[in-house]
């Protein structure tokens, strides 16, 4: 079974547009972390899609931050994953060509 990332801020948003309430959330946060660092306009993106105060000032505390000791592997499994998708992708651009 594959490991499971971490949630990026991305991830959260689209959690919050699909309904999932903050308890929900806050429990995958703390099982599976959170790998981003939340800016201005992720923390604005974040508000867009319905985050509430609490939700926000919890990641913003670090108590769902990667641990140290994990953060580099997870990142890598992440860089993975998106050269993995991309060159997917690519291969279907080229698919519909022939």
């Amino acid at each position: 079974m594959a490991a499971t990332l971490p949630l990026t801020t991305s991830d959260i948003s689209l959690m919050l547009r699909s309904g999932y309430s903050v308890p929900t959330i806050e429990g995958e946060l703390a099982t599976r972390h959170f790998a981003d660092q939340l800016d201005e306009g992720k923390r604005n993106q974040l508000i867009k899609a319905g985050a509430t105060t609490e939700l926000l000032d919890a990641i913003e505390s670090g108590n769902f931050s990667v641990p140290k000791d994990e953060l580099e592997k997870s990142r890598r499994k992440m860089d993975e994953q998106t050269a993995e998708r991309a060159l997917m992708a690519e291969r279907a651009k080229r698919n519909d060509t022939l």
